[in-house]
């Protein structure tokens, strides 16, 4: 169905769903008038559910899946993983749109999305959920050549 919500299962579709929203808010004045709805004060105290909460519950269960299946560390804090990948995503769509350089938002999506992803897995093979741990490791440094 057009403009029907990307289907989240596993960790891989997580760039594919980033790209969908990404397009949708480019080319979707719906889509884009519906962002900007949610952020009026006035909508804001109706007592509906708060911005983004549905994105991060889902991002969550894919995040919990993908712990379950080996494919990240189950030490992984997947809340905080989650409001990372939401909040990256709503921050390069608000400057896009602000800034009018909206060319290049879907390959940033789609960038930044499988970039974490990466991360991640790579952070799973390391033993560890420390970025900068994981990073030396998949150079081949320890802390002590910082």
């Amino acid at each position: 169905m057009p403009g029907a919500a990307p289907s989240l299962e596993g960790l891989s579709s997580l760039p594919a769903a980033g790209v969908a929203l990404a397009e949708a808010l480019l080319h979707n004045p719906l889509a884009r008038a519906a962002v900007r709805l949610r952020q009026e004060p006035d909508v804001r105290a109706l007592s509906v559910p708060s911005p983004y909460l549905g994105w991060l519950v889902r991002i969550q269960e894919v995040l919990l899946q993908a712990q379950c299946n080996s494919e990240i560390s189950r030490a992984l804090d997947v809340e905080k993983e989650a409001r990372l990948l939401v909040s990256t995503f709503v921050g390069l769509t608000s400057v896009a749109m602000i800034t009018g350089e909206v060319f290049s938002l879907v390959d940033d999506v789609a960038f930044f999305i499988n970039d974490r992803i990466a991360a991640l897995r790579r952070r799973r093979r390391s033993g560890t959920t420390s970025p900068v741990v994981a990073f030396e490791a998949a150079r081949g440094i320890g802390t002590a050549s910082l």
